[in-house]
C-alpha cells in the first residue's frame, strides 16, 4: 500500500488562498492607517480579495479611494495598491478637462511567496508615505511654484 498526497493546481490554490487570508487583515490595517476616520470595505473575488477606503483631498475637490487588491499570481500572491480618483486638470474656462490629475496618482505592488504571514517592513512605510504625498500633490506643486502661470487648478468629473 502506498500513500498519496494531493498535488497539482488545487493544492497550490489552497496554499495561495491561505496566504491571502493571512495577509488580508494586515492590508485592511494598512488601509485604515491611511484614512483613520473612514471604514474599510472589502469583498472576496474569484482569484483573491479587494479592499477599499475613501481618501479625502485637502482642497475638497473630487473624491478618491485607496484600493488594495490581493490575488493569486502564478504561484505567488500579489498585492496591488493604488489611488482611484475623479480629479482632472481644468480648462481655462474652469471646467474639468479629460486630463487626469497625475499629481494625485499612486501605485505600489509587491509579490509575496505562498505561506507568507507578514508584509515586508518597508512596504507599508512606502505605501503610507506615497499615498500621503499623492494626496498632497497639487498643494505641494502650488506651494513650490507660486507664480500664477504655474498654479494648477483642479476640477472633478
Amino acid at each position: 500500500m502506498t500513500g498519496c498526497l494531493e498535488s497539482g493546481t488545487s493544492l497550490l490554490r489552497q496554499e495561495l488562498d491561505r496566504t491571502i487570508e493571512a495577509i488580508g487583515p494586515l492590508v485592511e490595517a494598512l488601509l485604515q492607517r491611511l484614512s483613520p476616520s473612514e471604514a474599510v470595505t472589502n469583498e472576496p473575488g474569484d482569484a483573491g480579495w479587494r479592499a477599499e477606503v475613501p481618501l479625502r483631498f485637502p482642497d475638497g475637490v473630487g473624491h478618491g479611494s485607496v484600493v488594495a487588491q490581493l490575488f493569486r499570481y502564478h504561484d505567488t500572491v500579489r498585492l496591488d495598491i493604488q489611488i482611484e480618483h475623479n480629479r482632472r486638470f481644468v480648462r481655462p474656462d474652469g471646467t474639468p478637462s479629460d486630463r487626469r490629475c497625475y499629481l494625485n496618482d499612486f501605485q505600489a505592488s509587491i509579490t509575496l511567496p505562498r505561506g507568507a504571514t507578514e508584509l515586508p517592513e518597508a512596504f507599508p512605510r512606502a505605501v503610507v508615505s506615497g499615498v500621503l504625498a499623492a494626496r498632497e500633490g497639487v498643494g505641494r506643486h502650488n506651494r513650490l511654484h507660486p507664480q500664477p502661470w504655474h498654479q494648477v487648478q483642479i476640477g472633478a468629473v
